[in-house]
């Protein structure tokens, strides 16, 4: 069952950086383990970098790398484990989603010779193992118990569960390696188990820390990765006593022991480590490569070695030799920048370092250098990258835009777009095959549309729109969107002890009546023309001065609204949605990020007779319209750019690679958009009344008896999903320039002060902003 909130970027990030871990983490009460001599590790490599370059293995289509169960890589070949996502109904109607494994045989250059299917359970998951010359041993999990399965020259066997093995109770194996003689290790959250190749039990030895990986040794001993305070392998006998230790990264993931040598990650590249020092192999930074999206499986020979990177459809093996270093004397190279806003999350700049390093380990022609502004300039970056774009101090191929609505705005942004400095893709998205029109979602395009071209591209999007239970909405329930007029006369009719907005005041009803780009339906920038003079805009003045003026007044005045901010402080919040579902609130915005946000609809005011409304706008019939999409990420070429169809190579790159479907917004690639949701359908959503979020057809005793609503989620729902995003979304820049918004609010702020009428206000706003579209037409 999964457990999930509202996404996060740098949630997204972590997930990169998660991706090949295994197992678990608990503390327990295990007792301190034999400890033998400690070595430090003291690196011994020497001049220039370690430098590899590597080419994708072609495992058979559909199928991705297991990555958790080592490769055997010999002479004769290389053999791996790969898995199929399978779906199966239930007899209850639940899908089971599983994985249908294969063993897939390849030559040393990574093409494959055969594929033979494992007839393992479909619900059993391959959780670590390691196969070998002569066979294969595997640790799989079902029904929370862990089993291994052998393939050997003996033939096929399997053990019973092996927690009833350990010493300590509940741990989670976290892996299993095999050594020349068949013998079997298995390291579990805080201890090793030690079996014979029928699995009896020669011995289990706890260890202090957090087992992270096992290496079993020629000699008939093994090397254990343990991550405490600081990482470090530490050597276990064939007696069973803990020896020597080694100091390593704390970055490392895996233990390789081959040919009486020992191998192991860390952030920095791949080492062969011994009792005085390491050695390095393969430098990271000088390969392309990231430890946060590439694993290391083991070595061919000392110029090869074996990589599990991750793509679309889960993990790729990958093949990298040792190099000169050198990139073809014909690369391109394309000088990207960003300017994170203050406060920004670490964890974005880290986001488009991994992204480079990708693109350029898989290619050599073109060769991406990444700049970002906040490493020098802090807190003044943008104003900063904003001052050398418009003096052409740089003159980059692209620049990556900053995350949501932080971005929207900024100084960057403005200069940038409104000023022109950007390369329409519109020719781009009209030719190419892959990314197109047809292929990337409307809604980001819009999102990132100006006068009529396309600035950039998001890497993905969120939907932000209003809500209403159609028992208030009267003739508008099921509407696909609504003018000024139509929300005007809905408030109007109101019954007594209906607010319009939870909270509403005067500083915050643009926004939350019309939306971030709501005021453009006032004005015709085509034309030069506005109507902030009309009895639309005058009426929503007067009714905006009767207002509470700000949050704190909204709260003495508002009974309703002071329960609900009561029920959001506290502990439990549950109470936040009793005045939605007690029908004491008109309008309700919400954000959409993924089905479940959609299918969520129910929550919102506690009954499925709910319309997602959206924003007034100048096209109420078409669906959507009144949908705001913010872009996430944005992509832009600039027009100083000497390489533009390499720049867009990039950017194709960014939106169809890395894992885009578990990005926690809309992808803007369609297909990457269905690889998100596709495992939705047939699942089970609980939606409880403290704002958490379950999918599973299960719930854990704790959660079962608190209130919430359970949707089964169908085909049928995504079809509207997508179909709602297909017309959904409005420029995010233009739209309202920001000249027009400051005036609109100068002189609200007059009217709510006494200072003017709303006739005035009004009179005034529509002579101000006539004089700006003249002057800028």
């Amino acid at each position: 069952m999964k457990r999930t909130r509202r996404g996060s970027l740098y949630a997204w990030i972590l997930l990169f950086a998660a991706m090949f871990t295994l197992g678990s983490c608990r503390k327990d009460d295990t007792p301190a383990a034999i400890s033998g001599p400690e070595h430090q590790t003291t690196s011994v490599s020497s001049g220039e970098p370690a430098v590899f370059r590597g080419i994708k293995a072609d495992l058979p289509e559909g199928v991705h790398l297991c990555a958790a169960v080592t490769p055997y890589a010999g002479e004769d070949g290389i053999v791996c484990l790969a898995a199929e996502r399978t779906e199966t109904e239930a007899e209850d109607g639940t899908i089971v989603h599983g994985e249908a494994y294969t063993l897939v045989t390849l030559d040393r250059d990574g093409k494959v010779r055969e594929a033979v299917p494992l007839d393992l359970p479909e619900a059993a998951a391959v959780i670590g193992g390691k196969i070998t010359e002569n066979g294969f041993a595997l640790m799989t999990r079902m029904d929370g118990a862990a089993s291994v399965f052998v393939r050997d020259s003996s033939g096929d066997r399997t053990s019973g569960d092996l927690s009833s093995l350990l010493g300590a109770k509940d741990q989670s194996f976290v892996a299993l390696d095999a050594d020349g003689s068949g013998n079997l290790w298995a390291a579990a959250s805080h201890e090793i188990l030690a079996l014979d190749r029928d699995f009896t039990k020669r011995f289990s030895i706890p260890v202090n820390g957090y087992a992270r990986d096992i290496a079993a040794a020629e000699d008939g001993g093994a090397w254990v990765l343990i991550a405490d305070a600081d990482s470090y392998a530490q050597r276990v006998e064939p007696t069973g006593i803990l020896t020597d230790r080694i100091g390593l990264d704390n970055g490392a993931v895996t233990l390789v022991s081959r040919d009486g040598a020992l191998y192991c990650d860390g952030a920095d590249g791949i080492s062969a480590i011994g009792p005085t020092g390491s050695s390095e192999i393969v430098n990271y930074a000088a390969s392309n490569l990231s430890a946060s999206t590439s694993r290391f499986l083991t070595v061919l020979d000392e110029d090869r070695v074996l990589l599990a990177k991750n793509g679309t459809d889960g993990s790729n093996l990958y093949l990298y030799h040792r190099s000169d270093g050198e990139e073809p004397a014909e690369a391109v190279t394309l000088e990207v920048v960003v300017a994170l806003p203050e406060g920004t999350d670490s964890g974005e700049s880290q986001f488009w370092r991994m992204q480079t390093a990708e693109f350029n380990s898989s290619h050599r022609d073109i060769q991406v250098h990444l700049t970002d502004y906040a490493e020098t300039w802090g807190a003044e970056s943008a104003d900063a990258l904003a001052r050398d774009l418009l003096t052409g101090t740089i003159k980059p191929d692209i620049l990556l835009g900053n995350p949501g609505t932080e971005y929207v705005g900024t100084v960057v942004e403005r200069t940038v777009v409104e000023h022109g400095m950007f390369r329409d893709l519109t020719p781009y998205l009209t030719a190419d095959p892959e990314v197109n029109f047809d292929t990337v979602l409307a809604a980001a395009i819009r999102s990132c549309s100006y006068n009529g071209a396309v600035w950039g591209i998001p890497t993905a999007f969120r939907a932000v729109t209003l809500v209403a239970p159609d028992s208030l909405l009267g003739r508008f329930a099921g509407a696909s969107g609504w003018t000024v007029t139509d929300l005007l006369d809905c408030i109007d009719a109101l019954p007594d002890g209906v607010t319009p907005s939870l909270g509403i005041n005067q500083r915050s009803a643009l926004d939350g009546l019309l939306g971030s780009n709501g005021l453009a339906v006032f004005m015709d920038r085509e034309t030069g023309t506005c109507s902030f003079d009309g009895p639309d805009f005058l009426r929503l003045l007067r009714f905006i001065s009767t207002l509470p003026k700000d949050h704190e007044d909204a709260l003495r005045k508002s009974p309703v609204y002071a329960a609900y901010w009561d029920a959001a402080m506290s502990d439990d919040n549950s109470g936040m949605i009793e005045p939605y579902h007690t029908g004491k609130v008109f309008l309700r915005m919400i954000q959409i990020s993924r089905l479940s946000d959609y299918t969520g609809l129910e929550m919102q005011f506690g009954t499925k007779e709910a319309t997602i409304i959206g924003y007034p706008t100048a096209t109420p019939e078409v669906p959507g319209s009144g949908i705001e999409g913010i872009p996430e990420l944005p992509m832009m070429i600039l027009n100083t750019s000497e390489h533009p169809d390499e720049a867009w190579t990039f950017i194709k790159a960014i939106l169809g690679g890395n894992r885009q479907h578990l990005n926690p917004f809309i992808p803007s690639l369609k297909a990457s958009f269905e690889a998100k949701e596709h495992n939705s359908i047939g699942s089970q959503v609980h939606y409880f009344y403290n704002g958490l979020t379950f999918a599973g057809s299960k719930l854990p005793s704790q959660y079962a008896k608190q209130p919430h609503i359970t949707v089964w989620m169908k085909k049928e729902d995504l079809d509207a999903y997508r179909e709602l995003l297909d017309h959904a979304g409005s420029p995010t820049i233009g739209a309202v320039p920001r000249e027009v918004r400051e005036i609109v609010e100068e002189e609200i702020s007059a009217m709510t002060a006494g200072v003017s009428t709303g006739e005035f206000c009004a009179a005034k706003i529509q002579s101000r902003v006539s004089i700006w579209l003249a002057e800028h037409q």
